[in-house]
């Protein structure tokens, strides 16, 4: 899981909804009786999270992307407008649960998409204080890593530098379900790839880097490449120094 930023303001669809609220205005009556507003909302929150889930790191997809509320809704800290505040909300994918789409059923299965709940859908209604919001990880050092089998884990050296416990990266990782087999299957094809593409190179440090520079940072569409975190470890230590050199718009 990587920093990402907070949505401060509200797109004109959703501000027009709560400007214009019915008495029993609630998410779910936004969600499915204005479409046109939800799919803005969904798009100008993907377009800030670079094209990643908010959770998993998986590219976001049209049949795979979902607004997540990170403080849930039923939560007795939420207060019912919290359900429709922008910087409540997050996209996310839909942890596994894209039957429609990408299910054994379908004509296209997609193993990566299905299966295995993760992100939004295993986290569910917890409330739960040792959970970390990605909008408030720190971004010089990665509490999360991964390594070349695609298991995710607490860094411990980052924990230990900003004071953040392992625990609640452990615990983190446990509620959205970070290591279940699809995601872990996905980041290790996205390692091997990373190997196959580049580990000749480690020898020359200003090929490596440009190739860090590659993987981490933004393409032409402002997207990011799938498994940032991934992508973070198998350049270590190159992509620290890339990612301060670039003024943090990767978040």
């Amino acid at each position: 899981m990587k920093p990402i930023r907070v949505l401060h303001f509200a797109p004109p669809g959703l501000a027009q909804y709560v400007r214009d609220k019915p008495t029993d205005y609630s998410w779910t009556r936004f969600r499915d009786e204005d479409q046109e507003s939800y799919i803005e909302l969904r798009e100008a929150l993907s377009r800030l999270q670079h094209g990643l889930c908010g959770y998993c790191e998986q590219s976001i997809l049209k049949d795979d992307c979902q607004v997540e509320h990170v403080l849930p809704r039923s939560s007795n800290r939420s207060h019912h407008l919290h359900d429709l505040t922008p910087t409540n909300l997050i996209a996310s994918c839909k942890g596994g649960s894209a039957r429609n789409f990408y299910g054994p059923d379908t004509r296209h299965p997609d193993p990566d998409r299905f299966g295995d709940n993760s992100c939004g859908q295993a986290k569910g209604e917890t409330l739960d204080d040792l959970f970390l919001d990605p909008r408030t990880l720190p971004k010089k050092r990665s509490l999360f890593k991964v390594n070349a089998l695609g298991q995710v884990f607490a860094d411990e050296m980052a924990c230990q530098e900003t004071s953040i416990s392992e625990c609640r990266v452990e615990r983190t990782i446990e509620i959205l379900g970070l290591g279940v087999e699809r995601l872990r299957r996905a980041r290790e094809r996205r390692w091997n790839f990373l190997n196959e593409s580049y580990s000749e190179d480690f020898s020359n440090s200003q090929v490596i880097r440009k190739a860090a520079e590659v993987e981490l940072m933004q393409d032409k569409q402002g997207n990011l490449q799938p498994f940032f975190t991934t992508n973070r470890s198998y350049f270590m230590p190159f992509s620290d120094e890339v990612l301060t050199a670039s003024e943090q718009i990767w978040v």
